[in-house]
């Protein structure tokens, strides 16, 4: 079969947009990379990736590499059941070479022997806004007094609640923070936190950690990503908190 015309092709780059954009930094590395060595050598020199990143951990410019391979008809992304492998036509009809890339969808269940699974995809009910980037102590941490002593600073260690309003997303669904040290130019992305949006505001717990090695010379700043919306960046200004040991 023409890989274009597989009925799981997704011509249109959005879908796997989103899904690029919401996976871990280190899967979507590992997906460039078994991108790239299937590229003849021809493909290789003419689609290096490093003139879409600007570093190893450079999210977007990783995700401009695969589409541009996409819309060159160099890959092409495929969009099934997770479980399809278990039914052997649908094994047959992936076992391609042409099939190089693919992401699963959908809840693992029993289908119709004939039939295909068919995906459940989130329901945008408006424009996808991302705004008010914020962040809070985790209050179960710290009691009530420390918590209004530096509640604008956290601490190497510290568990915080990232926040940003969402609209036009269903309840439930997921985003991601990014968090940057910018510190460095181009700013570099120290670290990702996974969360869920419930009555308009997605919330994500990360343990405050100095990735970088700088300790309080990183200026830590984080944003709020659903869909292909990103907030502002709201900074987490960070303190080292000493302690002391005492002999007699």
């Amino acid at each position: 079969m023409n890989p274009l015309n597989c009925p799981f092709s997704k011509p249109d780059f959005d879908a796997v947009y989103y899904y690029l954009l919401d996976l871990p930094m280190y899967k979507l590395i590992m997906l460039t990379m078994d991108i790239m060595s299937q590229l003849t050598p021809v493909e290789a020199m003419n689609y290096n990736i490093n003139k879409f990143c600007q570093r190893y951990d450079d999210r977007r410019g990783r995700i401009a590499f695969i589409k541009k391979l996409v819309d060159d008809a160099i890959i092409v992304p495929l969009q099934f059941p997770h479980d399809a492998l278990r039914y052997p036509q649908m094994t047959k009809m992936l076992s391609t070479a042409h099939y190089t890339m693919h992401f699963p969808f959908g809840e693992d269940e029993e289908a119709p022997k004939e039939e295909c699974l068919t995906d459940d995809l989130e329901v945008v009910s408006g424009p996808v806004n991302v705004t008010n980037p914020r962040w809070e102590h985790k209050k179960s941490e710290k009691n009530k007094a420390e918590v209004e002593e530096d509640r604008d600073m956290a601490s190497f260690g510290q568990t915080i609640i990232l926040m940003a309003d969402v609209t036009g997303i269903p309840e439930g669904a997921g985003i991601t923070f990014d968090i940057y040290d910018t510190s460095e130019d181009p700013p570099m992305c120290v670290d990702s936190a996974k969360g869920r949006i419930q009555s308009g505001v997605g919330k994500g717990e990360w343990v405050v950690t100095d990735k970088s090695g700088k300790g309080e010379d990183a200026i830590l700043e984080f944003e709020g990503i659903v869909k292909s919306k990103a907030s502002e960046r709201c900074e987490i200004p960070v303190i080292t908190i000493l302690t002391y040991r005492f002999s007699g």
